[in-house]
């Protein structure tokens, strides 16, 4: 899901939440978050995971990492 916010922000020109000085682009975070179906706190977190190295990230998409936390 990261993978594709990135892509949906770079396609809408967004970069650090939104240009609300001149108004540029047509979109926010907060408007593409409730277009995915997801709150602006989700939406940052899964921005975050884009961030981790290679192996994590791997491990995370195959629900691995998730599964293997202490409950």
């Amino acid at each position: 899901m990261g993978r594709i916010i990135c892509e949906l922000e770079r396609i809408y020109g967004i970069k650090n939440g939104g240009d609300r000085l001149h108004n540029v682009q047509s979109a926010t975070q907060s408007d593409l978050a409730n277009k995915l179906g997801v709150d602006e706190r989700s939406y940052a977190n899964y921005k975050k995971l884009t961030t981790l190295i290679p192996e994590l990230q791997e491990m995370v998409d195959n629900f691995q990492l998730v599964n293997s936390l202490p409950r």
